[in-house]
């Protein structure tokens, strides 16, 4: 896996063309990478909202959803074994442990910034029409792929001080990955299997409902919920 430090540098210092924009915003010098952003563990405090982070934290929790599937799978040995969801990215070793030079993060963030721009408002709404006219979601705004609720709302409602929304996993206050077909033949992340949606869509969805059940029976009653529940935290 590359080094995340280095992709925040290039961002953030460098004055690489197409990075200028993340150089400007956070206008850094060299000495205050070193001492305050270097360090992965910093970064993922400061930067939590960049999607640079978002997509490392999401490769993080998926190898090690594919780490309990290698218990299970030991614990298991009569019954048919489980495939390893996470393994267009990855791959386990015998003791169940990360392959390094098997971890594709680069590919996986292309995956996921491709994800979210083919899920904005604008291309969305002919399939999840009760959005198209709130003015709350923004045209250009990537949306739950089940109910169209923006990641604004969710962070609205993850980060307000009456818990109005709390989860209880510490999750919701962005976006996370579903498998639009979690059946046992087809169970794995990958750029054409993989959606962006909210909490509240992806655990009320788990592997159960179709992702098509899921927004004709549950999107629009869910998109209201969340929009209801931010309307009774901004007044």
């Amino acid at each position: 896996m590359k080094d995340i430090s280095q992709i925040l540098f290039h961002r953030l210092v460098e004055k690489e063309k197409k990075f200028s924009f993340f150089a400007q915003k956070y206008n850094l010098t060299k000495s205050d990478f070193d001492i305050n952003y270097k360090s992965i563990s910093r970064a993922k405090d400061i930067f939590s909202e960049e999607l640079i982070i978002k997509a490392y934290k999401l490769f993080e929790s998926k190898i090690k959803s594919d780490l309990k599937i290698f218990e299970w799978n030991k614990k298991n040995q009569l019954k048919k074994a489980k495939k390893y969801c996470f393994i267009s990215y990855s791959r386990l070793d015998e003791n169940g442990k990360s392959i390094k030079a098997e971890e594709n993060f680069s590919t996986f963030f292309l995956d996921i910034k491709t994800q979210y721009h083919s899920q904005t408002k604008s291309l969305l709404q002919n399939d999840l029409p009760w959005i198209e006219n709130n003015s709350k979601i923004k045209q250009t705004d990537c949306v739950c792929y089940y109910c169209g609720v923006n990641e604004q709302i969710l962070s609205d409602l993850y980060y307000d001080q009456k818990d109005t929304c709390k989860t209880k996993r510490n999750r919701g206050a962005w976006f996370e990955l579903d498998r639009r077909d979690s059946s046992f033949e087809n169970n794995i992340y990958s750029k054409e299997n993989m959606v962006l949606c909210c909490y509240f869509c992806n655990n009320h969805k788990s592997d159960v409902v179709s992702s098509n059940d899921m927004r004709l029976y549950f999107g629009k009653q869910m998109f209201q919920f969340l929009i209801d529940k931010h309307e009774s935290i901004i007044k």
